[in-house]
């Protein structure tokens, strides 16, 4: 197994104990806070009713005063719409998982045409290239001493700059 792999396996075992988590606390708020939170508006102020029962016939009871059940109706809500997305984001992971193919150097060299396959590794990789760039980023950068008053922006390495 490659580093890849077991970092998907990692994160889809930590998203499976969050949803876990949630799925509990969900089940708990399901029986202690029951229906759907409605908002109407009357006489020019909001008021806030729990809605029970099916789509067609529901009663609905005003819960305006009672925060504890708004807040309650309104987190049921939210760990119903994040345990749904965990979920969806859990199944796409496993099933990137089951397509995930690692590269491997040495395998894939073995599957070549025996031209290729006797040729040294070095031939395959660009070291000199990966040297230049390195050096270029390395290399000590020679800053222009004209108008240094005008200097306010600060780079990532730590050079003193103007903006444009």
């Amino acid at each position: 197994m490659d580093f890849c792999y077991e970092e998907m396996k990692r994160i889809v075992y930590s998203m499976k104990e969050i949803e876990e988590k949630y799925t509990e606390e969900l089940a708990r708020l399901k029986q202690e806070a029951t229906g759907n939170l409605i908002c109407c508006e009357s006489a020019g102020t909001l008021r806030f009713l729990r809605a029970e029962g099916s789509r067609k016939e529901y009663t609905r009871r005003g819960i305006t005063k009672d925060m504890a059940a708004i807040r309650a109706l309104c987190r049921k809500r939210y760990l119903e719409a994040i345990t749904k997305q965990l979920d969806c984001n859990i199944e796409t992971l496993q099933r990137a998982m089951k397509g995930y193919k690692a590269f491997d150097f040495i395998s894939w060299k073995e599957e070549l045409p025996k031209a290729y396959r006797i040729q040294p590794d070095e031939f395959f990789f660009s070291g000199s290239e990966t040297e230049e760039v390195i050096e270029r980023w390395v290399r000590e950068y020679v800053q222009s001493d004209y108008r240094p008053e005008g200097r306010t922006n600060l780079t990532s390495r730590g050079l003193r700059v103007r903006s444009k």
